[in-house]
């Protein structure tokens, strides 16, 4: 006989990133206002919403830009530290032409981001921190390769 045992998860952070690229294929970042570097724009999930809505909410928050956000190119663990343990899924958002790049729009004030900017990766480790250097990197490789995405499934179900 298996006991039922109630046990409380701990607490964690669901980051929802997102990696958007222009035709250079140079990574959208943001400037978080009275923080060093630049970052993949988007942030927490609150409770009960889904991933790929807290990374478009964020990314509209912080661009203008209305994504369809359906396939994962990164997972990255950050153990406890700076921030409580959590998962960053960084989501494909895909690549921006000038015309859509056009359609941009300064951060929203509730953002607390100072601007948003495409780097080169060639000069990633000019802007970003070695972590942060190291998951758009990893993210813009799996990215490129369509074979190494992965499907973001609600409740077993592929979104988009």
């Amino acid at each position: 006989m298996v006991e039922s045992i109630a046990v409380v998860p701990p607490p964690r952070r669901l980051g929802c990133l997102v990696l958007v690229t222009n035709e250079a294929g140079d990574p959208l970042l943001v400037e978080p206002a009275g923080r060093p570097g630049l970052v993949l724009p988007g942030g927490s999930a609150a409770a009960d919403e889904s991933p790929n809505e807290a990374a478009a909410r964020h990314v509209f928050a912080a661009t203008g830009l209305a994504l369809d956000l359906w396939q994962i190119v990164a997972v990255d663990y950050v153990p406890k530290g700076e921030l409580v343990e959590g998962l960053n899924l960084v989501l494909y958002g895909g690549v921006l032409n000038e015309r859509r790049i056009g359609t941009m729009k300064p951060p929203a004030p509730k953002t607390r981001l100072a601007g948003h900017r495409f780097v080169p990766l060639s000069e990633l480790h000019h802007h970003v921190e070695p972590g942060q250097r190291q998951r758009i990197s990893q993210a813009v490789r799996a990215a490129d390769n369509t074979d190494a995405r992965l499907p973001l499934l609600l409740r077993g179900e592929p979104v988009g």
